[in-house]
């Protein structure tokens, strides 16, 4: 049976290496791209006739209603995200209360049927009423969480918009992540800057955990052109994680229906072009 190793891990020079090539590559990307742009009337991501959060948020400009502050192309995302939980019931908090105005904004645009849930370390418990609670605390502090977990048993999305520290976003969606619901997401919003790089760091290592190869070498005889399947193990986040979606700023984890016991990749059709020799894993 053949052997098929992975290569090591790099050591951290190695990695810092690739990280600042990629940074440097990034601030010096240009587009060369001389096709036609996608036209629509509506937000980039919208594909909802009834509802679209750009449209919802900026109809507030210039009218007395209580104040929301956010940048547009997280609504625009969130359009995407959030359409199978429109007219649904979906139960969401939001750390970070401010003004309120996101509060309302929620039940708006998901409908009757949403429960809001608003964090914040300073008293906004003026905003509760029968369809949205709030909670007073720092969202670093893990009581605060188990408080919450007890008494909102069922969260579908969590928006981080709180404190904008690293550890705060980083206690909070270890604390969170494992309660949201199966097909649930959770989001944190505004990672910008070198003081948030802590946090930025952290997101990346989950990312680097999605990418876990755990393979079932059984199913290689000789080579990988004999095999029928491949399979691999997921393990920790791997067995949950959907994806997480990087946005300018913006993070967004979604989560599955169901936990994955097994990735699977089967092989179909009948007609094969042989895998080259030096191909092979």
């Amino acid at each position: 049976m053949s052997e098929h190793k992975a290569p090591p891990h790099l050591d951290d020079e190695t990695a810092n290496r690739y990280r600042k090539e990629a940074y440097a590559y990034a601030i010096d990307w240009k587009n060369t791209s001389n096709q036609s742009p996608y036209s629509s009337s509506r937000s980039t991501f919208s594909n909802n006739n009834d509802k679209d959060l750009v449209e919802l948020y900026m109809s507030r400009k210039g009218k007395n209603t209580e104040g929301v502050w956010k940048w547009l192309h997280y609504l625009e995302a969130y359009n995407n995200h959030f359409q199978r939980f429109i007219n649904k019931e979906v139960h969401i908090l939001e750390i970070g209360v401010y003004s309120g105005g996101s509060l309302s904004l929620w039940r708006e645009y998901f409908g009757s049927k949403c429960h809001v849930y608003g964090v914040d370390i300073e008293d906004c418990t003026q905003f509760s009423d029968e369809n949205t609670k709030i909670f007073v605390g720092d969202q670093a502090d893990p009581e605060l969480w188990k408080k919450i977990k007890k008494e909102v048993p069922r969260i579908d999305i969590v928006i981080d918009d709180g404190g904008h520290q690293s550890h705060q976003m980083i206690s909070s969606l270890k604390e969170m992540l494992p309660h949201i619901s199966p097909g649930g997401m959770y989001i944190i919003e505004d990672l910008q800057g070198t003081y948030n790089e802590a946090a930025q760091c952290f997101i990346q290592g989950l990312i680097a955990e999605l990418y876990h190869f755990n393979i079932n070498t059984e199913y290689f005889k000789t080579s990988p052109d004999d095999a029928t399947n491949i399979q691999i193990w997921p393990q920790g986040l791997q067995r949950w994680i959907r994806s997480i979606n990087i946005y300018p700023l913006l993070c967004i984890i979604e989560k599955n229906n169901n936990e994955k016991d097994l990735l699977d990749a089967p092989k179909v059709g009948g007609v094969w072009n042989p895998i080259a020799e030096k191909t092979k894993m």
